[in-house]
């Protein structure tokens, strides 16, 4: 009778274990950092090296422009969506506030490529929309 305690008892921290991994790689509450040398801004293709990343409670977009570094904090007020570790696919959303702006960032993954859009938008302007494409990603 113990023996048949004890496998159920392991069968069942196997379980739990599993269950953490598997909650963990859909989770959207992932903290990563990502580099993009290409954009689109309002449909227009430039070429700019941004360092994106997710810490905490906010997105931090540098972009590099030779002798020139310039950074946006965004605080993330809302996420949404599900995005899976192990196979670089899913969906999530951010609500997003910086300075009188408000927006969402989009990270899109289809398992082969990963897209990046930032749209913001304030009460003076309609606002723009950033579309990034990823060189890397990195979940920390």
């Amino acid at each position: 009778m113990k023996t048949s305690n004890n496998y159920v008892k392991q069968l069942l921290y196997a379980c739990l274990i599993l269950m953490g991994m598997v909650s963990y790689s859909q989770s959207p509450n992932i903290q990563w950092t990502a580099i993009s040398n290409s954009a689109t801004v309002d449909a227009v293709d430039v070429q700019v090296n941004s360092d994106l990343s997710r810490n905490g409670s906010q997105l931090v977009w540098s972009q590099n422009g030779g002798q020139t570094t310039i950074e946006d904090i965004f605080i993330i007020t809302a996420i949404k969506g599900e995005w899976d570790a192990n196979t670089m696919q899913g969906n999530i959303e951010y609500d997003i506030l910086s300075d009188g702006e408000q927006g969402t960032f989009k990270i899109m993954g289809d398992g082969q490529s990963i897209t990046m859009v930032l749209e913001l938008s304030n009460e003076q302007s309609e606002g723009s929309t950033y579309v990034f494409y990823i060189n890397s990603f990195t979940i920390n």
